[in-house]
């Protein structure tokens, strides 16, 4: 195999691996001082796939890498809401060039079974650029709060 480098702008490298019959085996955009890739937009993509479980207290998922990506499609999906007056709230967070989170979208508080979604992207519904590092973050309240929840971000 062979690999071929190209600079794209910004300083992005565009790296083609090919194999011994020449044949096209992939592509990656990669950061030219770690070497690490980053997905690469359009097509789109699952960037988080979380399976449904239960959860009673306030958590975040992990660092999600969204450069390449224009637009975000979240998705949460409550099966399940047992407590006294429970509450979920989910945001998206942006992390700044100073290492700060910065909220992007808060939802409208869940109390019942049901589904809610947001697209994110300059010219989407909730019209905003969210920089290269993402999370989703879910706050719970109420007194013995538990939803039962699955959540996908899909970038395109």
């Amino acid at each position: 195999m062979s690999e071929t480098s190209e600079l794209e702008p910004g300083g992005y490298v565009h790296k083609a691996v090919v194999t011994p019959t020449g044949i096209y085996a992939g592509m990656a955009l990669v950061d030219p001082v770690s070497g690490n890739p980053y997905a690469v937009g359009g097509n789109g993509g699952a960037l988080l796939d979380q399976a449904s479980a239960a959860q009673t207290a306030n958590g975040v998922s992990a660092n999600l890498s969204v450069i390449g990506y224009r637009e975000l499609l979240v998705a949460a999906n409550v099966t399940a809401v047992a407590g006294t007056t429970p509450t979920l709230t989910f945001a998206l967070d942006s992390l700044g060039a100073d290492g700060v989170w910065y909220t992007l979208w808060t939802s409208v508080a869940v109390t019942a079974v049901g589904q809610t979604v947001a697209h994110l992207g300059v010219g989407a519904a909730t019209n905003v650029a969210f920089g290269a590092t993402v999370r989703l973050r879910w706050t719970i309240g109420g007194t013995t709060p538990s939803f039962t929840f699955s959540v996908s971000i899909i970038g395109k």
